[in-house]
């Protein structure tokens, strides 16, 4: 009976099937509906700026967006993100007769938006508001745009904002082989390869913006699109009426710098102690929009990395098993060279492998034809997502707008369609051959040194780019030389038998309202661990050398980069490593003072940013305090601590209490029990 219900169950689905396809070719399906290119109007007042009009009554709303000639490619040397921060605060700091808070608290009542910024060729502002409140609102962003207030408090946090994100680039391996790519590309210091430090947020000033903002945003480079439910007769004469007293400046020549690139094959990686696997990127200079190969060069790289129809991810992914993910486009730019690389993950053991077989499937494209059905199938994958690029007016309109600004025809897309036709196979092969360098790719990877050692070599010769983040300069303290008191110190820290290997000692370590149990070896120059037991387990930290790995139970991982530069920064702080140095830091001698009761010496340590104080009755430190940039709190932040209770174990003195003061309140003390001493 199972098999004879089976059966049955067979017989009236494959009958369905061939139904279903029988029902289905004798549909006649209607023609779709084409999209009916609305009529742009256009007209351009005295004062330079360029206004493009499409109505639409859908819906009862208008949009304004004024798209502004520049970028941050013009942020001058020592103010990276100048340009950036200008057109942020345009939105963010208010203007001259409305504060931020006022600003906002209107746009919300009002349903509607004010939003601005700047990239690197272009900036933009825009307002989308109701039809109704379009006479009332319209001044208040011709305002917005003419006298921003950039509020103090304001830029401020945009600062501190900016600056916590300098201190997290580096937390993603894949972005920083997409960072480090391009700077290999571009050149570290080119405008289009710079990165923003923290000087550089420190170098900007609110004067510095309105004289940015002054330069640029004026009549002759602005090009104002609006789109909504209006008549373009009334809406014209509204914006000759609004924009007539707008100044009309300067045009911006939008003159950006040559890339100087050279074809040279290299290997560079980037080391990143808690990548799990490696992280990829391969290629060399991409090219130009205005290129006449531009549409075959996009069909070659779809037939390469089109996706899950690819040959990358078909053959390095599917058949070889080398890659999780694998991608890569060729990048022809409007104003400079854009870039022509492949990206991809792999397990650390397979990465020469997956450089190796990505390297000869490009090279492939040279020396063999493709298919017709790959060169079928891969342009009716881009004719079919093209199907999307004109969905509404307002797309209509913004291309429109960016093919003008950028120097295209108006009807460039037109134009890209039907070159996309006539790219035949030996257009394939013939792009490939003079635009791809199989020999001269950088190959740029990311992960942890210790896991790629092996690979690294069977690659050969290799360049390790250093990826540590700059710290804020130092300030200079004058003074006097202080080293004698770094001596006296030394000296009293460790009173005989020599200088230790390791110190280990238990302690208690009181933070947050718990009491943690701490096991720590201290070993000198460069080495800690601790064993601390959490509340969900024993947990150890271990650090030696610029390297660290944490463990919990049977499970251990890598520390991320910036608990390792914290480990670094303890141990180097250290009172003992001060004492056990072959070689002294530098010690500036600050003066005189006093700290928890105590008359102290103040000493500052350039290399160390650090305030040493030593007791003028015992030589020995009574604390030491830093200030510098905390990720978790987004800020600059001062930390003290302070000694006491020293015992001395083997000629070696310990604090057995150090407390830690953020401002006047302690957030948190160590109470050492006990602690011994190794030597070498």
């Amino acid at each position: 009976m199972k098999r004879f219900l089976m059966l049955t169950a067979l017989m009236v689905f494959a009958t369905s099937a061939a139904f279903s396809q029988k029902f289905h070719d004798e549909i006649d399906f209607p023609e779709i509906n084409r999209f009916q290119m609305p009529d742009v109007t256009t007209f351009e007042l005295s004062n330079g700026i360029q206004f493009y009009l499409v109505e639409d009554p859908e819906l009862p709303l208008i949009n304004m967006t004024a798209l502004v000639r520049g970028g941050s490619y013009m942020d001058p040397e020592g103010k990276t993100g100048l340009a950036s921060f200008t057109f942020s605060q345009l939105r963010n700091g208010g203007t001259r007769s409305m504060s931020y808070d006022e600003l906002n608290e209107l746009l919300e009542s009002k349903a509607a938006s004010m939003e601005s910024g700047m990239g690197l060729t272009s900036g933009s502002a825009s307002m989308n508001i109701l039809k109704e409140d379009f006479d009332e609102m319209l001044p208040l962003f011709i305002e917005l745009m003419r006298h921003p207030a950039y509020d103090e408090t304001r830029f401020n946090l945009a600062k501190t904002q900016s600056a916590s994100a300098i201190s997290r680039r580096n937390d993603d391996p894949g972005s920083i082989a997409a960072r480090e790519f391009r700077r290999l590309i571009y050149g570290p210091e080119s405008v289009y390869g710079r990165m923003q430090e923290y000087t550089d947020i420190d170098n900007i000033t609110i004067d510095d913006m309105r004289a940015f903002h002054e330069q640029i945003m004026v009549g002759q480079n602005l090009k104002i699109a609006v789109i909504g439910d209006f008549r373009t007769r009334d809406m014209r004469r509204a914006l000759q009426r609004a924009f007539r007293d707008f100044p009309e400046g300067t045009r911006n020549p939008l003159e950006l710098p040559e890339v100087d690139y050279t074809f040279a094959p290299s290997v560079h990686f980037a080391n990143k102690n808690d990548a799990q696997q490696s992280f990829i990127r391969i290629g060399h200079i991409g090219g130009l929009r205005d290129n006449p190969d531009y549409a075959a060069l996009q069909l070659m790289n779809e037939i390469l990395s089109g996706g899950f129809s690819g040959r990358l991810l078909q053959i390095i992914r599917t058949d070889m098993g080398l890659a999780y993910s694998v991608g890569g486009v060729y990048q022809s730019l409007t104003q400079y060279e854009g870039t022509f690389f492949v990206t991809l993950s792999t397990a650390n053991e397979n990465t020469a492998e997956a450089v190796r077989a990505t390297i000869n499937e490009i090279r492939r494209l040279q020396d063999e034809q493709v298919t017709q059905k790959e060169l079928t199938d891969a342009r009716d994958r881009i004719l079919n997502s093209l199907v999307f690029r004109y969905t509404s007016r307002a797309s209509v309109l913004n291309e429109r707008v960016s093919n003008e600004y950028n120097g295209l025809p108006a009807d460039a897309f037109n134009r890209y369609i039907e070159e996309l036709a006539e790219v035949s196979v030996d257009d394939i092969q013939r792009v490939a051959q003079r635009y791809i360098r199989p020999d001269d790719l950088h190959v740029m990877i990311v992960g942890s040194r210790e896991a790629l050692a092996d690979q690294l070599a069977e690659l050969g010769e290799y360049t390790e780019i250093d990826i540590t983040i700059p710290r804020r300069p130092v300030a200079e303290v004058d003074g006097e030389d202080g080293s004698a008191y770094l001596q006296s110190m030394s000296q009293a820290l460790i009173t005989e038998g020599g200088a230790p290997g390791e110190v280990k000692y238990a302690a208690t370590l009181n933070q947050g309202g718990m009491n943690l149990q701490v096991e720590a070896t201290m070993g000198f120059p460069d080495a800690l661990t601790q064993v601390i037991q959490a509340p969900q387990g024993t947990v150890t930290i271990t650090y030696a050398n610029g390297s660290g790995s944490m463990a919990m139970g049977p499970n251990e991982q890598p520390l991320p980069g910036a608990q390792i530069e914290a480990l670094q920064n303890e141990v180097a702080r250290h009172y003992l490593s001060l004492a056990t140095a072959e070689t002294q830091p530098e010690a500036v001698l600050v003066g005189e003072t006093e700290l928890a009761g105590q008359d102290v010496v103040e000493l500052f340590l350039p290399e160390l940013n650090m305030t040493l104080f030593i007791s003028k009755e015992t030589n020995l430190p009574a604390g030491t305090r830093v200030k510098e940039f905390n990720p978790m709190a987004g800020q600059e932040i001062e930390m003290t601590t302070l000694f006491s209770d020293w015992t001395v174990v083997d000629g070696v003195a310990m604090a057995y209490t150090s407390e830690s003061l953020m401002g006047e309140n302690s957030v948190g003390k160590v109470t050492v029990s006990s602690h011994t001493v190794t030597r070498p």
